[in-house]
């Protein structure tokens, strides 16, 4: 079932690939779905089609569209390369290669962390029908949304290593109103330091 319609998956390595056994096929109350309309049959997903074999169509791995993936976490480069497998549960459909580098800087931009996250955005993404705004990079974040989200982004994205209890003292008590109060402002001073003094904090 899917947005009210009933969908035959047209072959059991279709059903494989989907994630499901024979486990998941159940034969109780047939009659219950006979009032739904039917919808498009599903033929392929993840690059299978009927026979079992990968479709000539099937995008590769998600293609790197940063400059530098090693600036960000490794769980986020594990889970750039799973874009384009999550934006097929989310829109039951293969994501072009636009479609794919939209959510790939998504990611490397610091939005999302985990696999759940980005699965649940893609999927209110596809039912709103368009793309999540990223946030601005100049606008003022409150102090608490800083700390707990951008400072390890942001801390990670210039060391290449996870802020210490010391590294997060010095820089929270330096987030005030009108002084590295954004992303932009916060990023550049954690730059500047280390580039002038070779330092994560005084």
């Amino acid at each position: 079932m899917q947005n009210g319609a009933r969908r035959l998956i047209t072959s059991p390595a279709v059903l494989n690939a989907m994630g499901y056994t024979s486990i998941h096929l159940r034969g109780e109350y047939p009659s219950l779905y006979t009032k739904y309309a039917q919808g498009q049959p599903i033929s392929a997903f993840k690059g299978v089609n009927p026979s079992g074999t990968a479709s000539k169509g099937a995008p590769v791995a998600a293609p790197n569209t940063a400059s530098n993936l090693t600036k960000v976490r490794p769980a986020i480069r594990t889970l750039i390369g799973q874009v384009n497998e999550l934006y097929r549960l989310a829109y039951d459909k293969d994501p072009t290669i636009s479609e794919n580098k939209f959510w790939v800087d998504y990611l490397y931009n610091g939005e999302l962390t985990t696999k759940t996250d980005l699965l649940a955005k893609m999927r209110s993404a596809n039912e709103a029908g368009g793309k999540p705004a990223r946030t601005s990079r100049t606008s003022r974040l409150a102090e608490e949304v800083l700390e707990q989200k951008w400072f390890s982004y942001l801390f990670y994205f210039v060391h290449q290593a996870e802020p210490d209890a010391a590294a997060r003292a010095y820089w929270f008590s330096r987030i005030r109103p009108g002084d590295r109060d954004s992303i932009e402002k916060l990023g550049g001073t954690l730059q500047w330091l280390k580039d002038t003094q070779g330092l994560r904090y005084k």
